[in-house]
């Protein structure tokens, strides 16, 4: 009796140092937080992810991160899929997917995601490569050392229930010699909800503060620059800049189009544009 007493001790305490037993009605989570095939989450990763990231950014209307969000009910049309609306954006030659200036999908990537859509989006357990850090900027930094800010004179504040608004606000700059932009790069202060930026010059002010806009502008403003996601910073040829002229108000305005789709509250912006001067050129 004595050693089938030790034994059972010594079982007891095994028994006691063992983790506990997982719950049958708690599957444990697969290796992939995305729940995505590889090749699928190559392709979003590749081409979605720089607005559809989570959260989104640039008045995406929702992530494309994981099979949760892709298999949700759409916003737009409950009775599909995000997954069924992202294939037939993708398609779409009148208003595509990605936007414009980013290039249209591949025919390798598009038959990636209509096969895996047509099979009804299975869900994945495969562990995938990181996907690419979704916190850089919108664009590379440039060579040169921006010396002109452009900027509201006071934050916008985006109403929650306006999801598309154009805003537009002006800057004078007088500068005291001749010299010429060379570059310009915009200058995002709220990713969530800025989804394209436009500076123009023009003959006369207009207000500091930021206000409401025609979405085309005026015929009388004329366009230097413009960014949306996937756009790239300007920078002019070496023989040539835009003016600015000594002792005289150089008129800027800068349109900003902000998408608040996701229909967040209490949204702020100061976003404009960062330009770098040099000496005068040889061309205007």
């Amino acid at each position: 009796p004595r050693p089938r007493l030790v034994r059972h001790e010594r079982r007891a305490r095994a028994r006691r140092r063992l983790p506990p037993a997982p719950s049958a009605s708690a599957p444990p989570a697969p290796p992939s937080a995305q729940g995505l095939p590889c090749d699928v989450q190559r392709v979003l990763a590749d081409n979605c992810w720089k607005c559809h990231s989570s959260p989104p950014k640039f008045g995406a209307p929702m992530p494309l991160t994981s099979h949760a969000a892709l298999t949700a009910a759409a916003v737009s049309d409950a009775t599909k899929k995000v997954h069924e609306l992202v294939v037939r954006r993708i398609h779409d030659d009148a208003a595509p997917m990605p936007q414009p200036p980013n290039p249209r999908l591949s025919a390798a990537d598009l038959a990636v995601l209509d096969a895996w859509s047509a099979a009804g989006a299975p869900a994945s357990d495969a562990t995938c490569a990181p996907p690419p850090a979704s916190d850089a900027g919108p664009t590379d930094p440039l060579a040169c050392t921006p010396d002109i800010s452009v900027a509201p004179s006071e934050p916008w504040a985006m109403p929650q229930a306006d999801a598309n608004d154009y805003v537009c606000y002006g800057v004078d700059v007088t500068a005291p010699a001749d010299k010429h932009i060379v570059a310009i790069a915009p200058r995002i202060q709220n990713a969530a909800i800025v989804h394209h930026v436009l500076i123009f010059k023009a003959d006369t002010a207009y207000p500091t503060k930021p206000q409401k806009c025609p979405s085309g502008g005026s015929l009388q403003w004329r366009l230097m620059y413009g960014w949306a996601p996937g756009g790239k910073n300007m920078v002019l040829p070496p023989e040539a800049g835009f003016a600015v002229k000594a002792g005289q108000p150089t008129h800027f305005i800068v349109q900003v189009h902000y998408n608040n789709a996701a229909g967040l509250a209490g949204q702020t912006d100061t976003s404009g544009v960062e330009l770098c001067t040099s000496a005068p050129r040889q061309y205007e």
